[in-house]
Protein backbone atom coordinates (compact mmCIF):
# COMPACT_ATOMS: atom_id res chain seq x y z
CA UNK A 1 0.00 0.00 0.00
CA UNK A 2 2.87 2.61 0.38
CA UNK A 3 4.13 1.68 -3.01
CA UNK A 4 0.93 2.30 -4.32
CA UNK A 5 0.66 5.77 -1.91
CA UNK A 6 4.03 6.66 -3.37
CA UNK A 7 3.21 5.91 -6.83
CA UNK A 8 0.27 7.83 -6.69
CA UNK A 9 1.93 11.31 -5.17
CA UNK A 10 4.98 11.16 -8.23
CA UNK A 11 2.12 11.05 -10.50
CA UNK A 12 0.59 13.73 -9.24
CA UNK A 13 4.11 15.61 -9.10
CA UNK A 14 4.78 14.67 -13.00
CA UNK A 15 1.14 15.86 -13.49
CA UNK A 16 1.76 19.36 -12.01
CA UNK A 17 5.26 19.54 -13.33
CA UNK A 18 3.64 19.33 -16.25
CA UNK A 19 1.28 21.71 -15.86
CA UNK A 20 3.45 24.21 -14.34
CA UNK A 21 5.64 24.00 -17.15
CA UNK A 22 2.77 24.36 -20.24
CA UNK A 23 1.22 27.37 -18.50
CA UNK A 24 3.30 30.10 -19.12
CA UNK A 25 3.54 28.94 -22.96
CA UNK A 26 -0.01 29.03 -22.86
CA UNK A 27 -0.10 32.57 -21.15
CA UNK A 28 2.14 33.94 -23.87
CA UNK A 29 -0.29 32.46 -26.57
CA UNK A 30 -3.46 33.99 -24.69
CA UNK A 31 -1.20 37.17 -24.34
CA UNK A 32 -0.31 38.05 -27.40
CA UNK A 33 -3.86 36.86 -29.03
CA UNK A 34 -5.81 39.25 -26.63
CA UNK A 35 -3.27 41.96 -27.05
CA UNK A 36 -4.51 41.58 -31.19
CA UNK A 37 -8.03 41.69 -30.69
CA UNK A 38 -7.58 44.52 -28.11
CA UNK A 39 -5.54 46.62 -31.16
CA UNK A 40 -8.03 45.95 -33.65
CA UNK A 41 -11.17 46.63 -31.30
CA UNK A 42 -9.29 50.26 -30.25
CA UNK A 43 -8.40 50.93 -34.46
CA UNK A 44 -11.87 49.61 -35.31
CA UNK A 45 -13.54 52.38 -32.83
CA UNK A 46 -11.00 54.94 -33.40
CA UNK A 47 -10.52 55.82 -29.90
CA UNK A 48 -8.54 59.01 -29.85
CA UNK A 49 -5.13 60.09 -31.02
CA UNK A 50 -1.89 57.55 -31.26
CA UNK A 51 -1.43 58.44 -27.84
CA UNK A 52 -3.53 57.81 -26.65
CA UNK A 53 -3.67 54.49 -27.88
CA UNK A 54 -0.41 54.06 -26.56
CA UNK A 55 -1.42 54.31 -22.99
CA UNK A 56 -4.48 52.35 -23.59
CA UNK A 57 -2.62 49.37 -24.73
CA UNK A 58 0.21 50.24 -21.97
CA UNK A 59 -3.04 50.15 -19.38
CA UNK A 60 -4.32 46.40 -20.98
CA UNK A 61 -0.98 45.34 -20.84
CA UNK A 62 -0.36 45.71 -17.15
CA UNK A 63 -3.81 44.28 -16.53
CA UNK A 64 -2.72 41.16 -18.81
CA UNK A 65 0.70 40.73 -16.62
CA UNK A 66 -1.69 41.09 -13.77
CA UNK A 67 -4.01 38.33 -14.79
CA UNK A 68 -1.70 35.77 -15.67
CA UNK A 69 -0.06 36.56 -12.29
CA UNK A 70 -3.04 35.45 -10.82
CA UNK A 71 -3.85 32.59 -12.98
CA UNK A 72 -0.13 31.17 -11.79
CA UNK A 73 -1.20 31.74 -7.86
CA UNK A 74 -4.89 30.09 -8.76
CA UNK A 75 -2.55 27.40 -9.85
CA UNK A 76 -0.21 27.10 -7.13
CA UNK A 77 -3.03 27.12 -4.84
CA UNK A 78 -4.85 24.11 -6.86
CA UNK A 79 -1.31 22.03 -6.53
CA UNK A 80 -1.05 22.33 -3.42
CA UNK A 81 -4.43 21.69 -2.61
CA UNK A 82 -4.43 18.05 -4.51
CA UNK A 83 -1.11 17.43 -2.81
CA UNK A 84 -3.17 17.80 0.44
CA UNK A 85 -6.23 16.24 -0.97
CA UNK A 86 -3.72 13.42 -1.72
CA UNK A 87 -1.88 13.17 1.48
CA UNK A 88 -4.90 12.77 2.95
CA UNK A 89 -6.47 10.17 0.82
CA UNK A 90 -2.44 7.88 1.40
CA UNK A 91 -3.82 8.10 5.15
CA UNK A 92 -7.21 7.43 4.31
CA UNK A 93 -6.25 4.12 2.19
CA UNK A 94 -3.48 3.22 5.09
CA UNK A 95 -5.89 3.26 8.14
CA UNK A 96 -8.41 1.49 6.17
CA UNK A 97 -6.26 -1.33 5.47
CA UNK A 98 -5.15 -1.55 9.06
CA UNK A 99 -8.56 -1.63 10.04
CA UNK A 100 -9.12 -4.64 7.24
CA UNK A 101 -6.07 -6.51 8.09
CA UNK A 102 -7.05 -9.82 10.16
CA UNK A 103 -4.92 -9.99 13.00
CA UNK A 104 -2.68 -13.26 13.49
CA UNK A 105 -5.37 -16.68 13.42
CA UNK A 106 -6.06 -17.41 16.73
CA UNK A 107 -8.48 -20.30 17.48
CA UNK A 108 -11.49 -19.47 18.59
CA UNK A 109 -13.72 -19.60 21.67
CA UNK A 110 -15.50 -22.83 21.73
CA UNK A 111 -17.03 -23.27 25.17
CA UNK A 112 -19.31 -25.96 23.90
CA UNK A 113 -16.67 -28.49 21.94
CA UNK A 114 -13.31 -28.98 24.07
CA UNK A 115 -10.57 -28.03 22.52
CA UNK A 116 -8.61 -31.00 21.19
CA UNK A 117 -4.74 -31.36 22.68
CA UNK A 118 -1.57 -33.26 21.01
CA UNK A 119 0.07 -35.77 21.98
CA UNK A 120 2.34 -32.85 23.78
CA UNK A 121 0.03 -31.46 25.37
CA UNK A 122 -0.95 -28.35 23.10
CA UNK A 123 -4.47 -27.17 22.31
CA UNK A 124 -5.08 -27.43 18.81
CA UNK A 125 -8.44 -26.40 17.04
Amino acid sequence: MQRYNQRMVEQLKVRQQQEKARLPKIQRSEGKTRMAMYKKSLHISGAGSAAEQREKIKQFSQQEEKRQKAERLQQQQKHENQMRDMAAQCESNMSELQQLQVPAFRCPPWPQIPPRQSAQGQRLC
